[in-house]
């Protein structure tokens, strides 16, 4: 099922070797309507349309070229004013207009190097493609398939998109060096990945580990995951963790049940980094991530999913439970989550259901994590 899925998404940039060396376009129209319901300060929506708009060249002595323009823009009369405004489907001024890709793309055996804007999605920088404007980098790789064996390096220097802020359109990540090495078979997936982020005020080098046992017991589908980050603070940027977790589903024909464990230990007036985008965590929810609250404290978070699907439609549901220890104010923290989620696709459209509500156990009057969110979505791909 495609929620629980996401827990163990693929953390690797792949190659894509283009088999047809022909021009295309690709056109795709998206709207969202989005709310948010606080319980503590205004509620807060917003409806928006866009169009992603990409065109490939031909592919020439194995080089082609692709552009991605992607433009979205709110409806005033559906959306809020001033304080009950949400800017995240099109920014502050209710607009947005981004030429998100522009790389050209050189393929030779099995090396493929890409250079320019692009789309990535790595464990510490994704597209994170949750709402109308997705994240992209300026950027530079070089990958390698050998199979069952893949290996890839880069470099990026900016980024843009929801996680980004809309209001910054391109903006620095600061000089960000990575590299993963990923090894997949019908026995086990194991992804390794190093990052050097070199910005000054979040500079750390980070080490991201996971491994993947799918097995089957009389017809039963199981899947068995681990995976550790190891964050390191440079230019003392506070930026230091070192967090371990634990995955495991199971499919029983159209039924899916998954629950996932997070834990950060206590560094010392230091917090982890999700990096540019959603984070890699396996018990990340709707809107609530560990990275949240492991500030100064040993924190702990715990997801369970259900869901199941039928021809069409998948629905789930799943629930968070996000708890920290006493920091060194002698404050704790306890975020619960649950989230519902309904997708009904069929030939080139996609619509969508998320509901998602927060209590923050510890400050029912707090403005942070004390609310409810909805969001409809439907997109549509011309093919």
């Amino acid at each position: 099922m495609k929620i629980i899925q996401l827990s163990l998404a693929a953390l690797t940039l792949t190659t894509a070797l283009v088999a047809n060396n022909d021009a295309k376009t690709d056109l795709s129209l998206r709207t969202i309507y989005t709310t948010t319901l606080n319980d503590n300060s205004a509620n807060t929506y917003a409806t928006a349309a866009g169009v992603t708009l990409s065109y490939k060249t031909k592919t020439y002595n194995n080089l082609y070229g692709v552009a991605t323009l992607r433009s979205t823009k709110d409806f005033s009369a559906l959306s809020g004013d001033g304080s009950n405004k949400t800017d995240e489907l099109s920014g502050s001024k209710g607009e947005y207009a981004a030429l998100s890709e522009a790389y050209v793309n050189y393929i030779y055996k099995n090396m493929e190097l890409r250079l320019g804007r692009q789309s990535i999605d790595t464990p510490l920088a994704d597209s994170d493609d949750i709402r109308m404007i997705p994240n992209s980098f300026e950027a530079y790789t070089l990958a390698f398939d050998f199979g069952d064996f893949e290996m890839i390096g880069g470099f990026l220097n900016k980024w843009q998109g929801v996680d980004a802020g809309l209001d910054n359109g391109w903006v620095k990540t600061g000089d960000t060096t990575f590299m993963g090495a990923m090894y997949a078979t019908n026995i086990v997936e194991t992804n390794f990945w190093g990052y050097h982020i070199d910005n000054g005020a979040n500079a750390s080098n980070s080490l991201y580990v996971d491994a993947t046992i799918p097995f089957d017991i009389q017809g039963v589908k199981l899947s068995i995951a681990g995976q550790y980050l190891m964050q390191r603070e440079l230019e003392n940027s506070g930026i230091e963790a070192d967090i371990y977790g634990g995955f495991v589903s199971a499919v029983f024909g159209d039924f899916e049940v998954a629950a996932a464990y997070n834990a950060s230990t206590k560094k010392d007036a230091k917090a982890s980094l999700s990096g540019f985008g959603g984070g890699a965590l396996f018990s990340s929810m709707e809107n609530m991530i560990l990275d949240e609250i492991t500030q100064d404290r040993d924190a702990q978070a715990l997801s369970a999913t259900c869901g199941f699907n039928i021809a069409n439609v998948s629905i789930a549901y799943a629930y968070g439970d996000f708890s920290g220890d006493k920091d060194s104010s002698g404050i704790k923290a306890h975020i619960v989550e649950h989230n519902l989620y309904a997708e009904y696709e069929v030939d080139d459209m996609v619509f969508s259901l998320t509901y998602a509500k927060d209590e923050n156990k510890e400050d029912s009057s707090s403005n942070d994590f004390n609310y409810q969110t909805f969001r409809a979505f439907v997109e549509y791909k011309f093919q």
